[in-house]
């Protein structure tokens, strides 16, 4: 029995990522990421061959190795994607907490001081 399906239009592969997945085509790519308030973000973009642009990556080895290369590539820069996603409310949280931590340091500072200045 033969399938309908073309087998070309099944080549696809992916990776998790933090808190979500990233897939990829031959011709492009999608990263869809679950936020800490529970939405999912998704980025989409189109992935050029090297080899169309240096036709000399055509041939078997320097194809297999500039794949390899554009895949790492690929793959963290949808670890980096999915990371400022994921944890950009954290972050948020944790420099708004930093600014509070200084602003109370800061009026001790200035209380004591006041002080100082008063006692003398």
């Amino acid at each position: 029995m033969k399938s309908m399906t073309n087998e070309r239009d099944l080549i696809v592969g992916g990776q998790a990522v933090i808190e979500g997945v990233m897939m990829r085509t031959p011709n492009a790519y999608a990263i869809a990421v679950r936020k800490a308030d529970g939405t999912i973000v998704n980025t989409a973009a189109a992935l050029p061959k090297w080899s169309d642009k240096f036709p000399l990556l055509k041939l078997p080895v320097l194809r297999g190795g500039a794949v390899l290369l554009q895949s790492m590539g690929l793959g963290i820069k949808a670890l980096n994607y999915s990371a400022s996603e994921a944890f950009a409310e954290a972050q948020e949280a944790e420099s708004t907490q930093r600014a509070k931590l200084w602003r109370k340091r800061r009026k001790r500072k200035v209380r004591k001081l006041r002080l100082r200045l008063l006692q003398q």
